[in-house]
């Protein structure tokens, strides 16, 4: 789950729909899985958003979700081949991407939907 507004914030001017667009071409090629959404928190929730709280993302947002065969392909780009697909989540493990130019101005924020609160309960 990545904000659009960091997306803004990170790419030059006008990629953040080339980027999303990107995230299209890359689940037709089977290294994204089949939910792969896009839009404000509201127009997520009653998907992949349901039950969780909302309420800290003030900007529309990009759903992603790597195949095993995405992240097999991202790790050995970054030199961890022969490794488990449980190596992405592993802290300790820098997935740092190197350029002369850098591609991002400022880091975007990304996280799992797993790790949103759950949505509040109202009492009746």
């Amino acid at each position: 789950m990545i904000p659009l507004s960091d997306l803004d914030q990170a790419l030059p001017r006008g990629f953040s729909l080339a980027f999303v667009e990107a995230l299209y071409g890359l689940q037709a090629e089977g290294l994204l899985g089949r939910n792969l959404s896009h839009g404000d928190a509201e127009h997520l929730k009653d998907g992949y958003l349901r039950g969780k709280d909302r309420s800290a993302l003030q900007s529309g947002i990009v759903l992603a979700q790597a195949t095993p065969r995405g992240i097999w392909l991202f790790l050995r780009a970054h030199g961890y081949s022969g490794t488990w697909i449980t190596t992405i989540a592993d802290p300790s493990v820098r997935l740092a991407m190197t350029s002369d130019e850098p591609i991002f101005t400022v880091e975007p924020w990304a996280s799992f939907v797993k790790d949103l609160p759950p949505e509040a309960t109202t009492a009746a």
